[in-house]
């Protein structure tokens, strides 16, 4: 049973430290798109061509959603709220951002 809850304990600590130090880094370069999540300087970049890129799209999110709902709280990295298709595959983007942030990064980009 400490072993439960030590785990919990150790992800709201990582989650406590990417809410004070930690971003989303998005860079585009004449070729590529590079999109890391930045943690104490630190994160791993993930590069995708631009000419495979689908455009990008609001994902769907409702407020009486139980999982919504948890992903939007303190205590989790998550709530991505842009997406796009790269190889087939659906690539999530924009943690924890309003509707008016979304709104202003997708007619960015």
């Amino acid at each position: 049973m400490l072993l439960f809850f030590l785990y919990f304990e150790i992800r709201m600590i990582k989650v406590f430290f990417y809410r004070r130090n930690g971003y989303e880094h998005i860079k585009f370069g004449e070729e590529e798109l590079i999109i890391q999540n930045k943690f104490f300087r630190k994160g791993k970049e993930n590069h995708y061509k631009i000419n495979e890129i689908e455009s990008f799209y609001q994902a769907e999110h409702s407020s009486r959603n139980f999982f919504s709902f948890m992903e939007d709280s303190f205590w989790v990295i998550g709530g991505q709220r842009i997406y796009f298709s790269y190889r087939n595959k659906k690539v999530i983007l924009g943690i924890q951002l309003n509707e008016v942030e979304v709104k202003r990064l997708l007619s960015l980009l």
